[in-house]
């Protein structure tokens, strides 16, 4: 195998780490590009970095799935300060590769070059690939060594721990898989989700939908996640349930019908002969059921959301019905009337909940659908609630 050595701080590691390393493969015909994280480098004496523990779990993130690049802990088991030439010897034993083993180092390394440890046994003993780093003049290099011819992208570690401690615009430049990770543990500053039970469920459900769903069910899904939160958060609720709820209500559509039904007896309760003939329609039912037994979630005013956004459930609470909202009427729903989405910003709870119901049932019965008796009995129970409201105003 012929593999080449990219080393660094990866404090974090970003996307123009990740090209480097695409690059050598696909541009030069390297099986492998071996990251090798610093313990301390010599080059950045002075800098602070993450933890090792926390720089390697970012790394490990960043190359999952891609059996191209793999991570070696090396020179953070070595400890203390890293010498290329250490490092170089340490893998020639461990991989054997075939041939020499490529030396990928930045432009930004050229003028210093001379002095690394070694130097002339480590050129004798390496073939050097040269990146391209956006910006500035490029001295003379005097050594043999190949261009990548690399598309170079102007982001560095130093400006996206400064970017994120400033709460700026950064979570594009680092792997989601990564950004996860310096969110979490709240690294270089950035406190925004760190230990974050809720957000961590929400993701786990999130990823599954994205890839157990066809792109249309997963827009919409996505569609009534935003939604729910949103409504939520201007009716005094917890935003971050209306969004699980959201993304998780409809992750069962798509199953077999053997499934559904499996998923959703689970709950104790009997089956209808309606939905013994149309298994889909318990979809609902085997989502919470599914989110409980699969992702352990126990909170049941979000299992009881995604429960009922079907048909609906008299003595709905507010979480539900704000789920139930979002699902009729969210962005990429086409037959929701402009009277109802004109609601949405300053119409009650209790107003918008009764109005999208009504609009639901106008909506299956001008299609000739059978409208179920729960929606039947919530559509009365909203207007009785509806009633007794303008009395007590009176």
């Amino acid at each position: 195998m012929r593999i080449a050595l990219l080393g660094g701080s990866f404090d974090p590691v970003h996307f123009g780490h990740l090209m480097i390393a695409d690059a050598a493969v696909t541009r030069l015909g390297y099986d492998a590009v071996v990251f090798v994280p610093a313990a301390v480098s010599p080059h950045k004496k002075d800098a602070r970095p993450a933890s090792p523990d926390d720089r390697l779990a970012m790394l490990n993130a960043a190359v999952l799935g891609d059996r191209r690049f793999l991570v070696d802990d090396c020179e953070l088991r070595r400890k203390g300060v890293s010498f290329t030439i250490d490092t170089i010897e340490d893998l020639e034993e461990r991989y054997r590769p075939e041939g020499r083993i490529g030396l990928i180092i930045g432009e930004d390394l050229v003028a210093g070059f001379s002095t690394w440890r070694r130097v002339d046994e480590l050129v004798a003993r390496v073939d050097i690939v040269l990146a391209t780093r956006p910006g500035g003049q490029v001295p003379d290099f005097a050594y043999p060594h190949t261009k990548l011819e690399n598309a170079p992208m102007d982001i560095s570690s130093t400006s996206a721990r400064a970017l994120i401690a400033e709460g700026s615009s950064w979570r594009y430049l680092v792997p989601a898989s990564s950004r996860r990770i310096i969110e979490e543990r709240g690294l270089y500053g950035c406190l925004s989700r760190k230990d974050d039970a809720l957000e961590s469920l929400s993701d786990a459900v999130e990823r599954f939908a994205f890839e157990s769903l066809s792109p249309s069910r997963y827009l919409h899904s996505r569609g009534v996640a935003q939604l729910a939160g949103e409504l939520c958060a201007r009716f005094g609720m917890d935003a971050r349930k209306g969004y699980l709820a959201g993304i998780a209500h409809d992750v069962c559509k798509e199953m077999s019908s053997d499934r559904i039904i499996a998923l959703a007896v689970l709950d104790g309760a009997p089956l209808s002969s309606v939905e013994r003939d149309k298994p889909a329609l318990l979809h609902a039912r085997a989502a919470a059921n599914f989110l409980e037994s699969r992702f352990g979630c126990r909170d049941e005013s979000v299992l009881n959301a995604i429960r009922h956004h079907t048909f609906g459930e008299c003595g709905m609470d507010d979480l539900s019905k704000a789920v139930y909202i979002a699902d009729k009427i969210e962005p990429s729903r086409k037959s929701v009337s402009s009277n109802l989405r004109d609601k949405i910003r300053r119409a009650p709870l209790g107003e918008l909940f009764a109005a999208t119901l009504e609009d639901t049932i106008r909506y299956l019965r001008e299609r000739g659908k059978l409208v179920s008796e729960r929606t039947e009995l919530l559509m009365a129970e909203c207007r009785e609630t509806g009633n007794e409201s303008r009395r007590i105003a009176r």
